[in-house]
């Protein structure tokens, strides 16, 4: 949350006009953070790598797609949003766009985690 909120300050630096190296940085390195939790949820990370023979089965491809499904869902619904508000007030749009990529990418891991959940009070 803390990266979302510097980066949103950074980005407003930037949509004012006053932005220095340091704000693109910041407004860099959120889509980069944003790309963490789908990354764990497919299981590229170097721990899901290292684990795959143990994490690959049926059961946790499905939760992986309906986790990535309703992610997808989300940003396609708030991508959709911000072009509508782009064409009215562009610099709201910009804006928005740091908050709708962390949304969806919340989404995801999420919904994985709650459907983790489900299976595991279903085994008691």
């Amino acid at each position: 949350m803390g990266v979302v909120v510097l980066s949103l300050m950074a980005v407003s630096r930037i949509v004012a006009g006053e932005g220095d190296t340091g704000d693109f940085l910041w407004a860099a390195l959120l889509p980069l953070c944003a790309w963490i939790v789908p990354l764990m949820v497919l299981g590229w990370d170097r721990e899901g790598q290292r684990d795959r023979k143990w994490l690959e089965d049926e059961l946790t491809r499905e939760w992986r797609g309906r986790a990535l499904s309703l992610g997808f869902l989300v940003l396609m619904a708030g991508m959709s949003g911000l072009y509508l508000v782009g064409l009215y007030r562009p610099e709201w749009a910009i804006l928005g766009f740091p908050v709708v990529l962390t949304g969806a990418a919340g989404v995801v891991g999420l919904r994985y985690a709650w459907l983790d959940g489900q299976a595991e009070g279903g085994d008691e």
